[in-house]
């Protein structure tokens, strides 16, 4: 039964449907290979680390746990900051000032460590995530202490603590990751459901729509053999038949069928200053069913040619009394658009 169009689009979409999946299956993994180290520390939590575990640290790198928490005896402030200025593109002027992190130093035992803490932070105990000190902070921080204070040299250990907002990435990370995976778990799901019964698949349901899915697959295969490929844009029509692929799915209409047509145009601009305008054709039909297609003016206006002519009883042309109808009474659009067809009424087309 599948060995025909409709089972190659449905494979088709399977096929991206896994390649797509798997792709962000492997990101995630070696996204979170690469920094498992970091993720296992935000979730772990801090560890306490002794003064003597300090001043004896010297490969960070080695050190798995080093979301750390250390008792001190002492703190000072430096007064070195950290701040954030939003400025006025045009003018260059500031127009505020955002304190992010201040820098103080840590007397833990006999050495001293450099930390990074928010504003408002004080006292001997900080929690943070122990980094390699980059050189702006040493010149900035340690170089004065010690040219202030000369007996400070060589107390200062080579670490810095950065207890400033150091998990807000790794919950951030893990909030995008357990659902992202919760997503392709659910796509895989869909993958293999569809791939081990075809009917499964939203395209098999979409035929159910026309009568008796083996049917109507029969139907489309035969119409495909007997007419010529007409194409107009993205658009296939193959006799009553238009299909439009797209990457996950196949848009399909049973020309017939379709209720109510229309052309959509869309003005496009930026800072608003016109850039062009796209096309479309709309269409909508007895089951319900709306789709767009896009498609350049001339190809929209050659499409809704076409249709009209070969299936004159469809409704062609935009208005607000046709929208309000379609969404509130749109049993009785079809049923009068029904009667235009069999020639025992009549519907006004612009």
């Amino acid at each position: 039964m599948w060995d025909n169009f409709i089972g190659q689009q449905i494979r088709r979409c399977n096929r991206n449907l896994l390649v797509v999946n798997l792709l962000l299956l492997g990101a995630v993994v070696a996204y979170t290979a690469g920094n498992y180290r970091y993720l296992a520390n935000v979730v772990l939590g801090a560890t306490d680390i002794s003064n003597a575990e300090l001043a004896n640290l010297h490969d960070l790198d080695g050190r798995f746990r080093f979301f750390v928490r250390v008792h001190g005896e002492k703190s000072f402030e430096t007064g070195v900051q950290s701040v954030e200025q939003t400025v006025d593109q045009y003018s260059n002027e500031v127009q505020s000032t955002t304190i992010k992190a201040e820098y103080r130093i840590l007397v833990a035992g006999d050495r001293l460590l450099v930390v990074r803490t928010d504003p408002s932070s004080a006292g001997e105990t900080f929690t943070g995530a122990l980094e390699t000190m980059p050189p702006s902070v040493y010149q900035q921080v340690v170089t004065p202490a010690i040219r202030e204070e000369p007996r400070l040299q060589g107390m200062f250990l080579p670490a810095m603590l950065n207890a400033n907002d150091y998990r807000v990435e790794g919950w951030w990370t893990i909030g995008i990751v357990l659902p992202l995976l919760a997503f392709i778990g659910w796509n895989l799901w869909k993958w293999q459901r569809r791939f081990s019964d075809y009917r499964f698949h939203p395209i098999c349901w979409r035929m159910s729509w026309f009568g008796r899915a083996d049917d109507v697959v029969q139907h489309i295969e035969t119409s495909i053999q007997m007419n010529p490929l007409e194409k107009i844009g993205s658009a296939k029509i193959y006799g009553p038949w238009l299909f439009e692929r797209s990457f996950f799915g196949l848009t399909c209409f049973h020309l017939p069928d379709v209720i109510w047509a229309y052309q959509k145009v869309t003005k496009h601009s930026v800072n608003f200053i016109p850039t062009g305008k796209s096309f479309s054709v709309l269409l909508n039909d007895r089951h319900g069913y709306s789709s767009e297609i896009q498609l350049s003016k001339k190809n929209s206006e050659s499409f809704l040619g076409r249709i009209l002519h070969q299936y004159p009883w469809i409704v062609a042309g935009y208005t607000d009394e046709r929208k309000e109808l379609w969404k509130s009474q749109r049993a009785a659009f079809i049923a009068a658009v029904e009667q235009r067809r069999t020639g025992t009424g009549s519907v006004t087309s612009d």
